[in-house]
């Protein structure tokens, strides 16, 4: 049988925490999930179980979904690349909002380093507010 993925699952029951294993492996163009389980203690599994057969990986996919929760299917790529665009979206944002309070500063009177330095801050605060924003706003969409 060809290996294709493994989830695991913390559980607790009555106060002991144990964990779920399953794996999805493929024979004959079918997609058959086996479960087996230990206790957080122990260092071996359970004998595996087959808990299903399915005729395709999504099939095989959406068990695991609706038997584990959250399951995220997306490639890593795809995440990295929104990670990046993230970052580069932010820093152009921060750097836009030090250019524009030094200014700002500048032209009411402040003196050249202290608006520079409030400048910096202010790009750095907003860099980081906006790297939580949009993380949260792609998290919720993805």
């Amino acid at each position: 049988m060809e290996h294709i993925r493994t989830r695991t699952k913390r559980v607790t029951k009555k106060g002991v925490v144990g964990i779920h294993k399953y794996d999805i492996r493929k024979e004959d163009g079918k997609y058959f999930v086996f479960f087996s389980s230990k206790s957080q203690n122990s260092h071996h599994y359970s004998e595996e179980e087959i808990v299903g057969e399915y005729t395709s990986l999504d099939e095989a996919q959406a068990y695991l979904k609706e038997t584990m929760g959250a399951f995220d299917s997306r490639p890593l790529s795809f995440k990295v690349g929104f990670s990046v665009a993230n970052l580069i979206i932010s820093v152009l944002l921060g750097f836009f909002v030090y250019q524009f309070s030094e200014n700002a500063l500048l032209s009411n009177g402040i003196a050249a380093d202290t608006a520079q330095v409030t400048g910096m801050m202010t790009g750095v605060v907003t860099t980081f507010i906006s790297l939580i924003i949009i993380n949260r706003i792609l998290s919720r969409i993805g």
